[in-house]
């Protein structure tokens, strides 16, 4: 238990030394990300800004094992903040530091554990060690969360709520492990909206965001699926921000937990170029081009004052188009959504005092509004993925989602 904490390396010296000419252009005071690109320290509003979470998550998990070791949160404060007086007192001993802190109940060595299962719940056949369910045993006696039935017929008028996960970070186009595709997320939302049996979607989102155009196409989709009269909750897990923020903030519910990570509600780009680590080495760009936006946005020229000025005009847009969406979706006024904007970030708590979110809740909770919204039993939910179909001579046969 050493403390929550956020530490990152700044290389603006670095970039320097390198001549790289590192372009910067974000809206939002908070919006640290780029930080450290162009300074050699955390700015006061990004340590502000982290602090405030970091504080606010510390508290929830110092809770919880207040509650569960019968401890106060002075114990625990004293557990972490005098490590050495502790450890000495334990002289040098860490197992019997958290037993005298009271983090833990006692001390055995892996045979005296063994021994002590046994003592629970008996010898196995072999006697060998404890009675135990090997792991694959114990999932053949597990329904999967959310499973649709083994078999369902096409154009069944049995509502359902679907399960849409999306997790990664945000990109334009296909997807790669780990990331949020627009094009393959907006093809399921689709394909939901068009599904006649789908009653409501449940959105999981677990993103830090990424691109803001990629983020629009999703939310527009979301937006459609709306107009069909078909109910969009959105439950996001340990992280929904940036542009993850964006294709939610439209949703009819947010659920998140205490400790979900959201806000930054911001827009940044950066861009860098190499010309004078080039001339450095003697190495040099040049030619013609029949207008002065010729040759821009190549990494090996200089970045020209007007060019400059034309992406962050964008920036500054795409930033108000943020607030916008965020207003409309959350019906807040601009003005509102722009005092807890700046690219600042929330812990779930705090941004359901702010009316980032509708509820704390996990994804049950996300899944049984969602079902009620619908007026269907909440156990009528499933995972939506792409149909397969297996070809054979005779027809094509529905696999189910």
């Amino acid at each position: 238990m050493h403390g929550f904490g956020v530490f990152r390396l700044y290389m603006r010296e670095l970039l320097d030394k390198l001549k790289i000419s590192f372009h910067i252009f974000r809206v939002g005071t908070f919006k640290s990300a780029l930080e450290p690109f162009f300074r050699n320290d955390m700015s006061s509003e990004a340590k502000e800004a982290n602090l405030q979470w970091l504080t606010q998550i510390w508290q929830q998990f110092c809770d919880d094992i207040a509650k569960q070791r019968g401890l106060s949160l002075r114990d625990l404060t004293d557990a972490v903040e005098h490590l050495p007086e502790n450890l000495q007192e334990a002289e040098g001993n860490t197992a019997q530091m958290a037993i005298n802190l009271g983090l833990v109940d006692g001390i055995k060595t892996r045979t005296e554990f063994r021994e002590h299962l046994i003592s629970l719940v008996g010898r196995n056949k072999k006697k060998t060690g404890f009675k135990r369910v090997g792991f694959t045993d114990y999932l053949e006696t597990r329904r999967p969360a959310y499973q649709a039935p083994a078999y369902q017929a096409p154009g069944t008028k049995e509502g359902r709520v679907a399960l849409i996960i999306a997790q990664g970070d945000i990109v334009y186009g296909d997807a790669e492990m780990g990331q949020i595709g627009s094009g393959g997320l907006t093809k399921l939302l689709r394909k939901a909206r068009q599904e006649k049996k789908v009653k409501a979607v449940v959105l999981r989102i677990d993103s830090g965001g990424g691109s803001a155009f990629a983020s629009e196409l999703i939310r527009q989709e979301v937006l459609q699926l709306q107009k069909a009269g078909k109910p969009v909750v959105v439950s996001m897990g340990s992280m929904a921000a940036s542009g993850a923020y964006w294709l939610a903030a439209d949703a009819d519910k947010i659920y998140a937990s205490s400790n979900t990570i959201t806000g930054s509600i911001g827009i940044f780009g950066a861009f860098p170029t190499l010309e004078k680590s080039l001339a450095e080495i003697g190495v040099f760009n040049d030619g013609v081009g029949t207008t002065k936006m010729a040759g821009q946005g190549s990494l090996t020229r200089p970045m020209s004052e007007d060019f400059r000025v034309a992406v962050q005009l964008n920036i500054e847009r795409g930033y108000q188009q943020f607030i916008q969406i965020v207003a409309n979706g959350r019906g807040m006024e601009p003005a509102e959504v722009e005092k807890i904007a700046q690219g600042r970030v929330w812990d779930g708590a705090t941004a359901l005092q702010l009316g980032l979110v509708d509820e704390l809740g996990n994804l049950e909770d996300a899944v049984a509004a969602a079902a009620k919204l619908a007026r269907l039993p909440a156990d009528q939910t499933y995972y939506f993925r792409e149909r397969k179909i297996r070809q054979n001579s005779c027809s094509s046969v529905w696999k189910g989602p």
